[in-house]
């Protein structure tokens, strides 16, 4: 998955400048994570009511007055329900991409939000949804 099309070259520039990495460290980490991510997001879908349940539970949680990786790892949290889950994700998309664990760990609830923001807006009501952007390109 190119992180480029499903994040966006501003979510992906996001993620390097909050981790002081390089763009291409940046996108080829949250390629390697967003397969994880969008399996939880469907899983969640299904058990949450459709769609419609998740754009709730993500509004629920984006509307929280949280730092945005603390929401980050409230995202996770409620798709893959426990932190040992997200420490194999990010072990796994270490194995994929040839980036270390760490570093991956640290990425994860950024990429989490960014992914979260794009399902919450993509699902919001048409009068208020803002013009699709960044993230439009390979999350549905």
């Amino acid at each position: 998955m190119d992180a480029y099309g499903a994040l966006g070259s501003d979510g992906v520039a996001a993620i390097a400048s909050q981790l002081g990495i390089d763009q291409q460290t940046a996108a080829a980490g949250a390629a390697a994570l967003l397969p994880a991510l969008m399996g939880g997001f469907k899983q969640q879908a299904q058990s949450a009511g459709g769609l419609d349940g998740l754009a709730g539970m993500l509004g629920g949680l984006m509307g929280q007055q949280a730092a945005p990786v603390q929401q980050g790892n409230d995202v996770l949290g409620q798709i893959f329900g426990s932190k040992d889950v997200s420490r194999a994700v990010a072990t796994n998309a270490s194995g994929a991409s040839g980036i270390s664990p760490d570093l991956l760990k640290k990425m994860l609830p950024i990429v989490a939000m960014l992914a979260a923001s794009y399902f919450a807006r993509r699902n919001a009501p048409a009068a208020a949804a803002p013009a699709e952007g960044g993230m439009a390109g390979g999350l549905g």
